[in-house]
């Protein structure tokens, strides 16, 4: 799963408010006042909720998630939302291929 930080800097920003003004703004603002920053974010999954990885640190029972407005909040995980695979690679792994298309997928290589 990704963390809530995965989510904010998956990023790329866009005309209006460039990805450091994302980046500086809360993710919990994240709604149609920043729409370039959730727009903009291969994370983000228009209209669907997404579970996070990341606790809400003041009740032991509650995580993270990404509202389908674009959004972070935190509830009890009880509900059933969607989640986005999240992976960290080393840094000598490279794109050796594809566009990034569902149709045309990346291709990692050393």
């Amino acid at each position: 799963l990704m963390y809530a930080s995965d989510y904010g800097y998956a990023t790329s920003g866009g005309s209006i408010t460039n990805r450091e003004a994302c980046l500086n703004k809360e993710l919990s603002n994240w709604d149609t006042s920043v729409s370039d920053c959730k727009n903009n974010d291969w994370l983000y999954n228009n209209s669907n909720y997404q579970w996070t990885l990341t606790p809400y640190a003041s009740s032991s029972n509650s995580a993270f998630r990404v509202y389908g407005y674009g959004s972070l909040s935190y509830s009890n995980p009880s509900n059933t939302y969607g989640v986005s695979p999240a992976l960290y690679l080393n840094s000598n792994v490279k794109i050796s291929g594809g566009s990034g298309m569902e149709s045309n997928p990346f291709v990692l290589g050393l």
